[in-house]
């Protein structure tokens, strides 16, 4: 049991081990044993183990880094006769080192008594404070004002610090010493409810990065009511902390996370590409959904919504901040069962549907994880995203994609895969890394017919006048000679902009012309799609691609003749079946096949020329490509790839970005490419692994605003919604086949009247009058 004696402070009695007591022990001990372990020795009581005089022996060398061995030899100091002697040789030290000692003599400690001990070992310890920390002529009082002065500059961007005591008593103040040394390592989280919370965090953050005993006792709520433990424990924390240390770059610490989880991402794709997501298979898709589930529980995203064919999941940052929403599918077309079980091989990952598009869900997903679990916001080196992000995973075919009710977004991010018999990207620009595409072309499909005079055998004076050669050569009038091209030259249709014109071969049973054709002519006028900053420029730079991803085109898909042949064996009705891709953005649909009709009216010849079946269509999607987006789509998924990245149209029409388009009139959408697709069915890791990377930097790019400015090129107020238009290839279209299942409209318009009897009978289609496109057109994406 410890005996009474004076506080050391304040010169009153003290009763039997007082807390300021305890504190000081536990505190000298503690500060004591790190200076010890050079030596292997190491304090377990106090007051026991200084009574030989061997511990405080060590320690005064090792404090001065000087021998004592001139003021005499020790001994094993077991008999108090041996610890006397050794005291004797220590405190012969004292005089020398001007170490002053107020009524402290050799048998206090030789008798352990405490507080003479406290103080004796207190006053080595301010000796060499005042040595180590202080200026000439300094004394204890100076040095604890620097102590202080050292705690407000680290702690007061967090809280107030008045003096060493109660400023300290709920641990706050030692976090943020801490965070402001280390902003990123040590985060500034403290408990508003829980002192002792706080001391376990810094101590042992200190303790682990910096070395730094821990003096103090996390587990005592009183342990800053002593000044002198805590001036100890204080002045050590100034001596052995940096005044701060290198924060380590936001991107450095994504990175470091995704190639600390590479493999687990690998395994992850893995169990996705083995689920038989095809659209027969129910199951299959129940399970890939049970994966996508198991990866947003994993990023500790917030998954409550969606409907059953999409998984969406979100991270709110800040409400105030853009949403910007990344969708990618595990939708599978139906193939052989034995490609879904994947195959690792040589660094890649063979599997259906590998590429196109589960290794987008896969990234995604993980993009997202790592910047969650890497950018906190706990300081102001590692800021969170400036933006909230959702993520959406579709299990539907792309035809059959909906948003699900309540999803929001400003912009939105769409990964869809190229179907395999479309020119798409890769025609486009087949070594391309990656790729944004600002918009799609629409979809129209119509039947227009040409119905002769009727024709008397007995009667019939003039030129004979043949439906079928007619109306061909009314589609022909459209085309521009002076612009041919192999992909067909520029048409004349006032009222719309340019249209590129393919023709069937007439002669050959109506095949269409392959589109591959058209991506051929373009592919050879220009070498890639300019980057984002080029943008403006792209229609007057890359005119022959830019007409591919920009300009409406018409294709004859089908032309036949009705059977019933006029007495001259002519057809008495030709017909022609019509898909029109218009321009991006363009709503008009009704109006577009007005104007049309009105061309092929004004080519002239004596017959009518009627719609034979309803309008057909779906209008595309355009974002404007100079607003912010698209300079981060190219600084970070475009930049820094081996070739020219790509910032075009998409001369196809792509169903899950007008799903999104629609659904989110105020929102910009964009498709990503970025994955190699030379095979949709396999994909290399490094090539998984540097897009998730990019994905990531996608994300935490900045300056978004928070609505994205939107477009109106062709001065188009109203969205003329028609029919939606089969998805079937216009190569698969049948000659015999009925291009539209509706029946005929009786709508008809009326031709300019027929020559007369007395003109030649060569029919020659007119010249078309040349019209400039609208002043609205010239705002090109």
């Amino acid at each position: 049991m410890a005996e009474t004696g004076l506080s050391p402070r304040t010169g009153k009695k003290m009763g039997e081990e007082q807390h300021w007591q305890v504190l000081q022990k536990r505190t000298f001990t503690r500060y004591m044993n790190s200076k010890l372990k050079c030596r292997g020795i190491a304090v377990t009581d106090l007051y026991e183990d200084l009574k030989s005089g061997i511990v405080l022996y060590n320690f005064l060398e090792v404090l001065t880094g000087d021998s004592l061995k001139r003021f005499g030899k020790l001994n094993k100091g077991k008999m108090r006769i041996q610890q006397v002697a050794n005291q004797n040789v220590v405190f012969a030290f004292f005089p020398e080192a001007d170490i002053k000692l107020e009524n402290i003599g050799v048998m206090d400690v030789v008798d352990g008594r405490p507080v003479p001990v406290l103080g004796l070992i207190w006053s080595i310890i301010a000796f060499y404070l005042v040595k180590e920390l202080g200026e000439s002529g300094d004394d204890l009082a100076a040095v604890k004002r620097k102590i202080l002065k050292w705690c407000k500059k680290h702690a007061e961007k967090k809280v107030p610090v008045h003096n060493l005591t109660e400023s300290f008593a709920d641990g706050k103040a030692f976090l943020a010493i801490l965070n402001d040394i280390d902003n990123a390592g040590s985060p500034y989280k403290p408990s508003e409810t829980e002192p002792r919370d706080n001391y376990r965090t810094a101590f042992a953050d200190a303790e682990e990065k910096y070395g730094l005993p821990q003096m103090l006792d996390p587990e005592d709520e009183r342990l800053w009511e002593d000044e002198i433990s805590m001036m100890t424990y204080l002045a050590t924390m100034m001596d052995t902390l940096p005044d701060s240390v290198a924060q380590p770059d936001p991107a450095s610490l994504v990175e470091s996370w995704l190639d600390d989880h590479a493999e687990e991402e690998e395994d992850d794709l893995a169990r996705l590409c083995a689920c038989r997501s095809t659209p027969t298979d129910a199951g299959g898709r129940a399970a890939a959904r049970g994966v996508v589930d198991e990866m947003i529980a994993k990023g500790d995203l917030d998954g409550a919504g969606g409907d059953a064919e999409t998984a969406v999941a979100s991270w709110v940052v800040d409400p105030a901040l853009p949403t910007v929403l990344l969708y990618a599918s595990t939708a599978v077309d139906d193939g052989a069962d034995e490609l879904f079980e994947p195959l690792k091989k040589d660094g890649r990952l063979a599997a259906r549907g590998a590429t196109a598009d589960k290794a987008n869900v896969v990234s995604t997903l993980y993009a997202v994880r790592a910047l969650k679990a890497t950018l906190t916001g706990s300081s102001e080196h590692n800021p969170p995203p400036p933006c909230n992000v959702t993520v959406c995973v579709g299990s539907a075919p792309p035809a059959d994609f909906t948003v699900p009710p309540g999803v929001e977004a400003d912009y939105v991010l769409v990964s869809e895969p190229p179907a395999p018999d479309s020119p798409h990207l890769g025609a486009l620009a087949p070594t391309a890394k990656a790729a944004a595409l600002y918009g799609c072309r629409g979809e129209m499909e119509l039947t227009v017919s040409c119905v002769g005079p009727a024709v008397e055998a007995a009667t019939h004076v003039g030129p004979l006048i043949d439906p079928a050669l007619a109306l061909a050569s009314k589609l022909a009038s459209l085309r521009d000679r002076a612009t041919a091209a192999p992909s067909g030259g520029a048409a004349t249709v006032a009222g719309l902009p340019s249209l590129s014109l393919d023709l069937v071969d007439f002669d050959s049973g109506g095949e269409p012309l392959s589109r591959d054709a058209v991506v051929a002519a373009a592919k050879r006028s220009v070498d890639y799609l300019p980057a984002a900053k080029t943008a403006p420029e792209f229609a007057a730079t890359k005119p022959a691609l830019a007409a591919l991803c920009l300009d409406p085109a018409l294709v004859v898909a089908k032309f036949w003749t009705e059977d019933q042949p006029t007495p001259y064996a002519l057809p008495a009705k030709a017909l022609a079946a019509l898909r029109v891709a218009l321009p991006p953005g363009y709503d008009d649909l009704e109006g577009a096949a007005h104007k049309l009709e009105e061309a092929l009216a004004a080519a002239g010849f004596g017959f009518e020329l009627g719609r034979d079946r309803p309008l057909a269509g779906r209008p595309g999607y355009l974002s404007d490509s100079r607003q912010p987006m698209a300079a981060v789509l190219a600084e970070t998924l475009l930049a820094g790839t081996d070739e020219p990245p790509a910032l075009a149209a998409d001369p196809e029409f792509a169903h899950v970005p007008v799903a999104f388009a629609d659904a989110l009139p105020d929102a910009a959408v964009f498709q990503i490419l970025g994955l190699p697709r030379d095979d949709a069915d396999a994909v290399r890791y490094s090539d998984l692994h540097a897009w998730t990377k990019r994905l990531a930097r996608l994300v935490n790019a900045s300056d978004l605003p928070k609505r994205a400015p939107k477009l109106k090129p062709y001065g188009v107020e109203r969205r003329v919604e028609a029919a939606p238009v089969a998805t079937k290839a216009v190569a698969s279209i049948k000659s015999n086949d009925s291009p539209l299942a509706t029946p005929p409209s009786t709508t008809k318009l009326t031709p300019p009247p027929p020559p007369p009897p007395a003109q030649e009978k060569k029919v020659t289609p007119a010249a078309p009058a040349k019209v400039e496109d609208p002043p609205a057109r010239r705002q090109t994406p």
